[in-house]
């Protein structure tokens, strides 16, 4: 099962994400679709057998794990949890009693057993096999928006609207760099340029207000010019924390 990323109709939608985003606009976009998807989660997913399916496939990451765990309805995890720790110990009973089974000859059933009992599908980073329901919606809703943005930038149909957003955060803008135009490129880095000037107009300010001898004077948004920073070079992700 995967779950639903919004569709985008037209270049309006796009358009509209884009103008009221006050961060990268992907980072954005995928914000909401994962608020929407934490709702729906206790309103209908949460006992239905293809999200059931899912978790036991691979289960939910440590972070959006405890994410679900903070919501008022987290109880409701009783049931899909009920399903899914069944099917565990049943996978680990068949591992344990395949590994008193087999001799010193190696066989090829422990591979069919590893896959059941920690996760079906496996990229080639071992070190994050298990495919969190939540990450993989990230991902792809990342990738549904970051693509429609590009296409738009490389008709000019997005550029003006482009340039008077915030701009992609540095993670998007990496990702972006891969898949788009030469002509396109050069609007992406000249708006991370002109941010990153105006950040850092913003840092020098703020340090500059903590000296004693201008600290009276008006605040302005250099107060939060280190929030804007991290956006900006890591990315906001509101669920991963």
């Amino acid at each position: 099962m995967h779950w639903g990323v919004k569709g985008l109709g037209n270049i309006e939608e796009i358009k509209a994400y884009l103008s009221e985003a006050p961060y990268c606009p992907v980072c954005y976009y995928t914000n909401i679709i994962m608020d929407k998807q934490y709702r729906w989660l206790f309103r209908q997913n949460y006992h239905s057998e293809p999200f059931i399916n899912q978790l036991s496939e691979g289960g939910f990451c440590s972070v959006h794990s405890w994410q679900v765990g903070k919501s008022p309805q987290a109880y409701d995890m009783t049931y899909p949890y009920s399903t899914v720790l069944n099917n565990y110990a049943y996978q680990i009973y068949g591992l344990l009693n395949e590994i008193k089974r087999r001799t010193k000859k190696k066989t090829g059933l422990l591979s069919y057993f590893y896959s059941r009992l920690f996760g079906n599908r496996q990229p080639k980073d071992k070190s994050n096999f298990l495919q969190c329901p939540f990450c993989d919606l990230q991902k792809r809703s990342d990738l549904y928006y970051l693509t429609r943005l590009l296409r738009g930038l490389d008709s000019g149909k997005l550029i003006k609207l482009y340039n008077n957003s915030p701009g992609l955060c540095r993670i998007h803008l990496y990702q972006a760099l891969k898949k788009c135009s030469d002509k396109t490129r050069v609007i992406l880095l000249g708006k991370a340029l002109e941010t990153v000037e105006e950040v850092l107009k913003d840092l020098e300010e703020y340090k500059r207000k903590r000296d004693y001898r201008y600290k009276d004077e008006p605040k302005g948004s250099e107060q939060t010019a280190w929030q804007t920073a991290m956006q900006m070079y890591d990315g906001y992700r509101k669920y991963d924390s």
